[in-house]
């Protein structure tokens, strides 16, 4: 329950991170705010638990969420945002 509690908690502060993003007209409004919300959150959890599990340095961990992160913030972004998450997938 506590675990269900905790990513309830992430979702909600992705939410209002999203409407923000919505209000601000960087996100477009064709994708739930919960749907893309939950997808932020499960994408850290997937990155929390491959540097849990020794696969990612610290340095890795940060790389790999940001990367995540402008994955899901992709799929709803406004055409000027594009180029700034863009930049954040390409390899370094």
């Amino acid at each position: 329950p506590s675990a269900r509690s905790s990513f309830e908690q992430s979702v909600a502060l992705q939410r209002s991170i999203v409407e923000r993003g919505l209000h601000e007209r960087v996100l477009i409004d064709d994708i739930s705010p919960d749907v893309l919300s939950r997808a932020v959150v499960r994408s850290f959890i997937d990155v929390e638990q491959r540097w849990a599990s020794g696969h990612l340095t610290n340095a890795g961990f940060l790389d790999a969420a940001r990367h995540g992160a402008a994955l899901v913030w992709l799929s709803a972004a406004a055409p000027d945002a594009r180029p700034t998450l863009l930049r954040i997938l390409q390899p370094k």
